[in-house]
């Protein structure tokens, strides 16, 4: 029973620092941009003149920069997952297929999936 309360406690640490670190992340840059925009208050600086360049970037033109960048990144990390994951199971259902049929021939395409270069054109 001590072995489960000690998992238990361990656990709620791990799941404190699993969601406190990014959010915690999150407050600190938020503070620091923060205390260096009331910093700079009043002073002719590089960064009122970066300022006025982002101001003239319309809201709807940042929004869509910022989604079509992010969906860009979703995306290439998501075709990065799945060559991942078909390169961990090609080996298996190669191993599966063979029991089957020891005649089978393969289909040609690489571990994670793909065309093989010389078949590109």
């Amino acid at each position: 029973m001590d072995f489960l309360l000690r998992y238990k406690r361990l656990d709620i640490i791990a799941d404190v620092i699993h969601l406190g670190l990014p959010w915690g992340s999150l407050v600190a840059i938020a503070v620091l941009f923060y205390l260096s925009v009331s910093r700079l208050a009043g002073q002719t600086t590089l960064a009122q003149i970066g300022m006025s360049f982002i101001g003239d970037i319309r809201v709807s033109d940042a929004v869509a920069y910022i989604f079509g960048g992010s969906g860009f990144l979703y995306g290439l990390n998501e075709r990065r997952l799945r060559h991942k994951k078909t390169e961990r199971l090609a080996s298996h259902a190669i191993e599966l297929e063979k029991m089957l049929d020891p005649k089978r021939t393969s289909s040609g395409l690489t571990p994670k999936g793909t065309t093989r270069p010389e078949d590109k054109r």
